[in-house]
């Protein structure tokens, strides 16, 4: 009789799913996948919150042509363009209350734009932040020369368009970046650029990986094979009592063998883990590989409102800097905790501010992160 191979999938987010729906849908049932959290999803956490769905992980699809997730989901009505468009007429507010000159904001605006994602001089081998801010200043200096207080206006423009960057890329800051790695290397997905779910936030997408939307019939048995709240401590992938298999040993205990174990955890995971994880250690070009690449963190506060009060084209505010020097000198807050900005939704009462911190907010060693919901009155 023919053997099933037995797999093991270590982690429930998105990867996780995806290769158990795959593994099924090609007649490999002997599948157990270890979730460490008590949830499934990963990154992806659609919770409810006041009339609605909120997304403390994943929020949008970014892009639509050759994005595996927009092509699964565009015929079932399930996603529609988001509101905060590059291209649509807007307006800022300053930290003074009032409405900025349109004319000069547009202008400041499209400076940045056109320096971000149209001239690209890849010679230049400083940060990306140094670049933006160098080619800016000349920008401003060739349009506005001697105004004082359009150059002022100036840098609160560009400290929020570098937040709002920041807001996509999850750093703490752009001087994080090279130039080449961040212009010339990443290549974004045709279409819009935040496509939003209509209702239940982006665990609708691992309702369709699983094949139980748009009809629950034909759904794939992979919540069944997910055992939550089993955390891996050790990968024995050259264990000699088991030549031919993997054993894998949890927190609690627990041990499992498998010909077969596919880790799929995340890279902040795999940087605080991978030297204890594997035994024995993974090839030396793996471990380049994850000890090269980075990632930075990024915090986002849901509010909700009795009453909605800002208007349909609202962009943002434009803190003037003696605006903020309070904030930032907050006892219990470091300088480079970074000001506010967020997403307003049209017709709606919720305002997602979205920030990144060095000093306030870290996330825990471990690599995992802690999500809470708090309720403003």
């Amino acid at each position: 009789m023919l053997k099933v191979p037995r797999v093991l999938i270590i982690g429930a987010g998105p990867a996780g799913i995806a290769a158990a729906v795959k593994l099924l849908e090609n007649g490999f049932s002997n599948i157990t996948i270890l979730e460490a959290e008590d949830r499934v999803g990963g990154r992806i956490h659609s919770v409810e919150f006041g009339e609605g769905f909120v997304d403390l992980g994943a929020q949008w699809i970014h892009g639509e042509k050759g994005n595996i997730a927009y092509e699964m989901v565009k015929h079932l009505d399930l996603v529609s363009n988001s509101h905060n468009d590059y291209s649509k007429d807007f307006i800022f507010y300053l930290s003074t209350g009032k409405m900025a000159d349109k004319y000069i904001t547009d202008k400041l605006y499209n400076f940045l734009v056109t320096i971000v994602y149209q001239d690209k001089d890849f010679s230049y081998h400083g940060s990306f932040e140094d670049y933006v801010k160098e080619e800016y200043i000349k920008k401003i200096r060739e349009e506005f020369p001697h105004d004082q207080n359009i150059l002022e206006l100036s840098k609160a423009m560009e400290e929020w368009f570098c937040k709002y960057y920041l807001t996509y890329d999850a750093a703490e800051s752009l001087s994080d970046f090279s130039l080449s790695n961040t212009i010339g290397d990443y290549v974004e997905y045709e279409g819009h650029p935040t496509i939003n779910w209509r209702d239940k936030g982006y665990k609708t997408f691992l309702d369709v990986l699983m094949k139980k939307s748009p009809n629950p019939s034909t759904r794939l048995p992979v919540e069944e094979k997910i055992q939550l709240n089993k955390k891996v401590t050790t990968i024995l992938w050259n264990e000699p009592n088991y030549p031919n298999a993997v054993v894998v040993k949890c927190s609690d205990n627990t041990s499992y063998v498998a010909d077969h174990v596919l880790v799929t955890v995340s890279l902040g995971v795999l940087k605080n883990t991978h030297s204890k994880l594997f035994s024995p250690p993974l090839p030396p070009y793996k471990v380049r590989t994850i000890e090269g690449l980075c990632f930075g963190n990024l915090v986002k506060i849901f509010l909700q409102f009795r009453k909605k009060w800002w208007p349909d084209d609202f962009k943002g505010i434009l803190w003037y800097l003696d605006s903020v020097y309070g904030i930032r000198t907050a006892r219990n807050c470091g300088t480079a905790a970074n000001k506010n900005l967020g997403y307003l939704f049209r017709g709606r009462k919720k305002f997602l501010p979205t920030t990144t911190f060095s000093y306030c907010i870290k996330p825990s060693i471990d690599g995992n992160r802690k999500h809470q919901i708090f309720h403003v009155y």
